[in-house]
């Protein structure tokens, strides 16, 4: 309790002493600045969809591409997804523009192969401090897997978010009791192939839009995740088949 009560006394000074009212950011205004106070929970509830509708803005101005570093990398894709604007994230990681993941893939100087770059404008530096096998820009694997492939293991229980954007996933993980598959379409309606190993329960959210088809034996809800509406299904070990449709039940 005391800790949880240091810590919302320091958001709230920090909060106090570098928002800026007018341009709804902190500090001087750089992405990192909008991306770290939405990440770390220091923006009033109150402000927070004017502050993440300025750093979409600040994007949208920046070519729809990253400006910032490694500290701004690790949160800015989580923090649009968890703030509505998903889509707006992978439009980002599909960019080719610069700078860019995809513009270290598909660059015509100098295109990165089995690894990532250490710097992001890597063939316009020099040789010091910018290697072409680096983590540097590594951390935006795990949302890849947690919030683009929409999967999560904890112990003996499997989440897996579909439908969180139009297109497919084929993911797996692998588990102390097994690996876990997933693969999942999203075009309007959501279908879901999921296999989970012996001694493991899963939660499988798909987005509540026309009727829900389960071949699956469990439970079966409703529940809100970054303000949409889903199907919440809880299922056991074994291959299971879910799928929304427009003339189907349950």
């Amino acid at each position: 309790a005391a800790i949880s009560a240091m810590a919302g006394n320091l958001t709230a000074q920090f909060h106090s002493a570098f928002y800026n009212d007018q341009t709804k950011s902190y500090d001087n205004g750089v992405m990192t600045t909008y991306t770290l106070p939405l990440a770390l929970g220091a923006v009033p509830d109150e402000l927070k969809a004017q502050v993440v509708a300025a750093l979409v803005s600040l994007i949208a101005g920046s070519n729809t591409t990253w400006t910032g570093g490694i500290i701004n990398n690790r949160f800015l894709f989580e923090v649009l997804h968890d703030n509505g604007q998903g889509d707006l994230a992978l439009r980002m990681l599909q960019s080719k523009a610069y700078p860019s993941y995809g513009y270290m893939y598909f660059n015509d100087l100098e295109p990165a192969r089995e690894c990532m770059w250490e710097l992001p404008d890597a063939p316009y530096e020099g040789t010091g401090m910018n290697s072409r096998n680096h983590h540097m820009f590594s951390s935006v694997g795990e949302y890849l897997v947690k919030h683009v492939g929409g999967l999560r293991v904890h112990q003996d229980h499997v989440t897996v978010v579909a439908g969180s954007h139009q297109g497919g996933v084929q993911i797996s993980s692998k588990t102390f009791r097994g690996e876990v598959h997933a693969s999942w379409t999203h075009d309007g309606f959501t279908a879901v192939t999921l296999r989970v190993p012996v001694g493991m329960k899963a939660t499988v959210l798909l987005p509540a839009v026309g009727q829900l088809v389960s071949g699956a034996v469990g439970s079966s809800a409703t529940t809100r995740l970054h303000g949409k509406e889903y199907y919440k299904l809880v299922v056991g070990s074994g291959k299971h088949t879910i799928s929304t449709g427009a003339d189907m039940v349950v």
